[in-house]
This record gives C-alpha cells, sequence and structure tokens, in this order.
C-alpha cells in the first residue's frame, strides 16, 4: 500500500554492498535517484514500453484465445484478468496478461464481456480472429455471455 517508497531504502542496501564488494564504485551509486518520484517515472516508461509492444505482437495475430478470471481485490473492487494467447503468421506463439480490468458495479455476463470487447477494441485486436475462450467457471462468466459473442 505504499508504491514506488521503497526506493531509497533499496538504494541505502544497494550502497552497503558497494562498500564491501567494490568501495571504489561508492561514488557511482551514490549518484543513483531512486526517489519516489523517479521509480515512479521509470515505472511509467517501462509499462509503456511494454504496452506498446504488446499491442504490437497482439494485433499481427492470425489467431487467438482468451482466458477470463474474475477476482476481488483487496479493497473488495472485482477484477477481470483477460489473458491472451495468440500464434502469428510465423507460427510464433504468445501468451500475456492482457489486461486486469477494475469491474464496476454490477459483475454481470454483460459487464464482463464489455469490458473484454473495450479492451479488445483498444488494442485494436481484431475479435474475427478468437476461436475459443476459456474460464474458471464461475457463474458470471459461463453462460449467456458466450452467447453475446456471436
Amino acid at each position: 500500500m505504499k508504491p514506488f517508497t521503497d526506493g531509497n531504502c533499496i538504494k541505502d542496501c544497494l550502497i552497503a554492498v558497494v562498500e564491501e564488494i567494490c568501495p571504489e564504485k561508492l561514488d557511482l551509486f551514490t549518484q543513483i535517484s531512486l526517489s519516489r518520484q523517479t521509480v515512479e517515472r521509470k515505472t511509467e516508461n517501462i509499462s509503456r514500453e511494454i504496452c506498446a509492444s504488446l499491442n504490437t505482437i497482439t494485433t499481427s495475430f492470425v489467431y487467438f484465445s482468451l482466458a477470463l478470471d474474475k477476482t476481488s481485490g483487496i479493497n473488495d473492487t472485482a477484477q477481470l484478468a483477460i489473458f491472451i494467447r495468440g500464434v502469428d503468421s510465423q507460427m510464433n506463439i504468445t501468451e500475456e496478461l492482457l489486461e486486469l480490468v477494475s469491474l464496476k458495479g454490477t459483475t454481470t455476463g454483460r459487464d464482463i464481456k464489455d469490458a473484454v470487447i473495450n479492451c479488445t477494441q483498444s488494442r485494436q485486436i481484431d475479435l474475427k480472429n478468437l476461436v475459443g475462450i476459456a474460464t474458471d467457471g464461475a457463474p458470471s462468466i459461463v453462460g449467456k455471455m458466450l452467447v453475446l459473442f456471436h
């Protein structure tokens, strides 16, 4: 519950190790900034790069399937984990967490379907290449929702 605030503690540990292993490099390590703002900024950059890379890969899929898992977070917010597994024209298989969607209000099959459709549309993934959906069998995920995709 304290995101990005452990950077200074990590830096202190790193400096302690450097003092023992290679004290001549101590100046280099003391100049590293691991403040909350720096860690947050770097994390955002990495996140953007990972998302862009995943978007490039998923738009090249010839066929793909989705796996859906609904769970509740620590504050009782329903969350839908959307995993994608696809194959491109070169037969390269990729399997990744596509998105973790917070579901506000109800968690009906329609809400879940809408979350999946919004996720795929925002990432420009063509649902005509969808060949399967796997779920954990929760009532809100199975049944009517599968019909809604046709």
